[in-house]
């Protein structure tokens, strides 16, 4: 499952944080390394590191 799959499974929940167009672009600015390590990141946790250095 894609990280941009749990995202809107997790936005039709109503937990969501980041709007997923924000998050996609921001996913789409990161290397192969970076997106590698976000794989491993729970949902906030991955929203909160994208905020951080974008």
């Amino acid at each position: 499952m894609t990280i941009e799959r749990v995202y809107i499974n997790t936005y039709k929940k109503g937990d969501v944080i980041m709007h997923f167009l924000e998050f996609k672009r921001r996913f789409s600015l990161l290397n192969e390394e970076e997106k590698e390590f976000i794989y491993k990141l729970k949902l906030k946790d991955a929203i909160d590191f994208l905020r951080t250095i974008y």
